[in-house]
């Protein structure tokens, strides 16, 4: 028994001596951590001498007039040569807030213009102590120093915050979801952890590993909101009981909370594709304004080599990402369609073998596509809804995820073949009667802001000037 106790406080002693924030525990004081209030927010606070999870010293942050949440900040800075660009890091702490409130943490330069170092995360703080963690990449600010942020101002109440730390961490420190049920659709094997989360996608063809990284993912991450509260975040892990069944070759899963059933369901679709849904019995007095579901942890690189790794991304007539673990380490994508994004499908590929992930929905309903390298590459679609308290939720469409073989072409070909079956495609626009003669001839879209003034202060843009430009391009193209 000694020697594990001595076991366990040597890599406590590692941990500690790798911490980048500096008196973590409280133990001496409250140096060098700080808190400021601005605007109409109100904060006092200070060391707990007994406030701790075991009793020990913690620093206790009053907000007594809420604004926003980055009105009441609580802030530790350090050397921002401690953060290496594209190393992975762990931000750990124990946390407790009374009333219950949302609270967010965030990684940033400590000086403007405030640029972001990886870390932004939401969380729920309860009125009992728990610990939480994220993992990111870490991405170094132009700046002498950085700051571990906490945003508080935007509830009234008290915060305690205790045993603080943010060390890298080695990717093979990660755990892998181990998979407890399996289905078959086509060249592709889907594997689910015990609690419903996509835990593996493999291509059997190919043996290529697809999703399934070393962070474990949640089955679905929850945002409620109603009007005078703060929103929060809710994820499958905080479910009080799940259960999963299986119906015919569908699995079902039911998560219970408090106030919440939340029902999955995922079937194969064959051609290495499966159909996934989900609906939300609500018995609180909150809105599901956003349900992020499903959400697949990839491999940072597919197969030995990221150089063939891409991503593609549906951003204006579209994009791909080349080398995504060199290029968009601790970056992410998350653009809304409708609006930037002018379809809703994303594929991530080498050489080998691909991941199609796509929503199709013929309504145009509104939703974010998120594509994001942190510990694991994740590819998620956020499905946004109307702030409706007390309302249930359920999809009206299907999101489909798989393998696939070949380029980013072939991904959005599985897209089109949906898109043709569409009434609103299933006629090229170059065939449809309506279609003016003008635009089968070739268009042209311009973009500018009536607000936007030169460094003299004067409008930059005209309503004279764009027609005087429109009326030129037209008198053009009937030459």
């Amino acid at each position: 028994m000694q020697r594990v106790f001595l076991v366990l406080l040597s890599l406590a002693s590692v941990v500690w001596a790798q911490n980048r924030i500096g008196n973590g525990d409280f133990a001496a004081g409250q140096a060098p951590w700080n808190w400021h209030q601005e605007k109409e927010a109100k904060a006092t606070g200070g060391i707990d001498p007994a406030g701790g999870p075991d009793g020990s010293p913690a620093l206790r942050v009053q907000v007594t007039a809420a604004q926003g949440a980055n009105h009441v900040q609580l802030t530790c800075p350090f050397p921002a040569n401690e953060i290496e660009t594209g190393q992975l890091y762990e931000a750990r702490f124990q946390i407790r807030a009374v009333p219950a409130r949302a609270v967010s943490v965030h990684l940033l330069g400590a000086a403007k213009p405030w640029t972001n170092c990886g870390l932004r995360s939401s969380f729920e703080a309860t009125t009992e102590w728990r610990v939480q963690s994220v993992r990111f990449r870490g991405k170094r600010p132009d700046q002498d120093q950085a700051k571990l942020d906490f945003f508080l101002g935007d509830a009234v109440g008290e915060v305690w915050l205790d045993n603080v730390s943010l060390i890298p961490v080695d990717r093979t420190q990660g755990t892998r979801t181990p998979v407890a049920y399996t289905m078959l659709s086509g060249r592709a094997r889907l594997g689910l952890g015990a609690d419903g989360a996509i835990a593996a996608l493999t291509d059997s063809t190919t043996k290529a590993v697809l999703a399934g990284g070393v962070d474990p993912a949640p089955a679905f991450r929850l945002r409620l909101e109603k009007p005078g509260d703060s929103p929060f975040t809710r994820a499958s892990t905080d479910a009080a009981k799940t259960e999963i069944s299986q119906d015919g070759k569908a699995f079902v899963g039911t998560y219970t909370f408090a106030d919440l059933v939340v029902t999955t369901r995922v079937a194969p679709n064959g051609d290495g594709l499966f159909t996934c849904g989900i609906e939300i019995e609500n018995h609180s007095p909150w809105a599901i304004t956003a349900i992020t579901y499903p959400i697949l942890h990839c491999p940072d690189k597919l197969g030995q080599d990221s150089t063939d790794d891409r991503i593609l991304y549906p951003r204006c007539d579209g994009g791909v990402v080349e080398d995504p673990l060199r290029t968009m380490g601790g970056q992410s994508l998350d653009d809304t369609y409708p609006g930037p994004l002018s379809c809703q499908v994303m594929a991530y590929y080498d050489a080998q073998a691909g991941l199609y992930l796509a929503t199709h929905d013929g309504s145009g309903s509104p939703k974010r596509l998120l594509a994001r390298l942190n510990l694991d590459c994740e590819l998620a679609i956020e499905h946004l809804l109307p702030i409706t308290p007390g309302a249930n939720v359920k999809l009206a469409y299907p999101t489909v995820f798989g393998v696939f073989s070949g380029d980013w072409y072939a991904a959005a070909e599985i897209y089109r073949q949906w898109a043709h079956q569409q009434v609103w495609c299933a006629t090229p626009l170059s065939q449809r009667p309506d279609t003016p003669i003008w635009l089968k001839h070739g268009g042209i879209v311009t973009c500018y802001s009536p607000r936007a003034r030169n460094k003299d202060g004067e409008f930059r843009f005209s309503d004279a000037g764009l027609r005087e430009f429109c009326d030129s391009f037209l008198n053009d193209s009937l030459r």
